[in-house]
């Protein structure tokens, strides 16, 4: 098994893969398209037991693979394939470990592969530790991008910088995403025509931040640990020339233009609101149990890809799924922590979607915390006896206002391609009817 996936990764970095369609059939038979742009794949041999494919928005080429093993595999198989590994750090004790290979990463490759295996909890992870899932995500590398240290880099070529940069500007923009800072410098400098070299007077975990100077202002990139397990925050701002005089008037604000310039070269950046930089910093504290506040936060990232004319629905799907955050962090011990691990699950969403898909994983997402709302109401009302439901005051017509609700979610049910979610749905609509028929309560 470790060599047909050591071969696909080769095949991945040399950018011989990049028709998703083409590579799903290569890997076996396409099960399904779901309606964010995902291939579901039945592996035609025994190395996986099975495989989706993603395609970056953009380009439309080969983005991330999601491999399930069929025999056991383990870290120290694929490290004999791949390399060495580094364990990525755990949100919650009761995430998945996960260990991250970056072969050929010091290489000159089209496509910088990372593959990420993912490891039950509770395992121990050494070499013997079997691999539930693997992940393997694509980046095309810089046109430019060499093995040469960035502060060998005088003898580059000149490069055309993006005219709105060259001005008293400023900005401040975010990503999150796999992948390393490396990475994302190589695609700005790409799309921008700016040079980059490592600042080691600023160190974010570990790591030195990149920066350039320009005429107008200095661009600072760094990057830290998000609040999922397998995404990373990129933080990407403007900072004062070198010949800034105070007293002068402010500069020109270019975080929009900027945000949408790299959007539309496929770049997955966003403008960050208040309420975002106040909650990193640890300073939002009970107003993250506003859903205004909550969805102030979430909006810049999640409809950051969506047109105009769709973002009131998108900023209506985040209420929704904000205001069930907050019913249920209130009946918790911990409310804001609560809210908080819920939001670390919804980033954790979009790792299975590209930017330009993410409105429709919304309404997904949506639809699953609807879907175990209505499961924990049943739940309870299942232990019950026949005669303590009788005695419960109005059962009737909430069973009736939950039997309305799951047939109006029906349809997004079947649209989301989710296997799970439309057995989950059958089975909550075949309880509800059970509950309705035993308390006399009609059809």
């Amino acid at each position: 098994m470790t060599t047909d996936l050591r071969a696909l990764c080769e095949r991945l970095s040399q950018g011989l893969e990049q028709d998703p369609r083409q590579l799903a059939a290569r890997l076996g038979t396409i099960d399904q398209v779901s309606a964010y742009g995902s291939i579901r794949v039945a592996p035609s041999g025994p190395e996986f037991s099975a495989a989706e494919i993603w395609a970056d928005p953009a380009s439309g080429t080969t983005d991330v693979i999601a491999l399930v093993p069929g025999p056991r595999l383990t870290l120290g198989d694929v490290k004999a394939a791949l390399g060495p590994y580094a364990e990525s750090p755990r949100l919650h004790p009761g995430d998945p470990r996960k260990a991250r290979f970056s072969p050929w990463e010091h290489d000159v490759r089209p496509i910088s592969v990372v593959v990420i295996a993912h490891v039950a909890a509770d395992a121990v992870a050494d070499e013997s530790a079997p691999i539930e899932r693997l992940r393997i995500t694509c980046s095309p590398r810089s046109a430019s991008a060499t093995v040469t240290p960035p502060e060998a880099s005088d003898a580059s070529p000149p490069r055309t910088v993006w005219t709105p940069l060259l001005g008293r500007v400023s900005f401040g923009l975010a990503s999150w995403r796999q992948g390393s800072l490396s990475d994302v410098r190589d695609e700005l400098e790409r799309v921008l025509g700016v040079q980059f070299v490592p600042c080691h007077e600023k160190v974010y975990e570990g790591k030195p931040a990149f920066e350039c100077t320009l005429p107008g202002c200095g661009l600072r990139l760094n990057a830290w640990p998000s609040v999922h397990p397998e995404l990373t925050y990129f933080n990407f701002i403007a900072v004062r020339g070198p010949d800034h005089v105070p007293g002068t008037p402010p500069p020109e604000n270019i975080s929009d233009a900027l945000a949408a310039h790299l959007r539309s070269a496929g770049c997955d950046w966003y403008v960050p609101g208040l309420e975002e930089s106040y909650e990193g910093a640890g300073v939002l504290g009970d107003e993250i149990l506003d859903p205004d506040v909550v969805v102030a936060m979430l909006a810049p990232r999640w409809l950051a890809w969506v047109g105009e004319d769709e973002k009131a629905n998108g900023r209506n799907i985040l209420r929704h799924i904000a205001e069930g955050w907050i019913a249920a962090a209130r009946g918790t011990a911990e409310p804001r922590e609560h809210v908080a691990r819920r939001r670390a699950e919804l980033e954790g969403w979009s790792v299975y979607a590209p930017p330009r898909a993410r409105l429709a994983l919304l309404g997904t997402y949506a639809v699953a915390q609807q879907l175990s709302a209505i499961h924990d109401e049943l739940f309870e009302l299942r232990l019950m006896t026949d005669a303590e439901r009788a005695q419960q005051h109005g059962l009737g017509a909430r069973l009736a206002e939950l039997r309305a609700v799951l047939d109006t979610i029906a349809a997004p049910v079947r649209q989301s391609g989710v296997e799970e979610l439309r057995d989950q749905h059958a089975e909550l609509c075949a309880t509800v009817d059970q509950l309705r028929s035993s308390a006399g309560a009609g059809g």
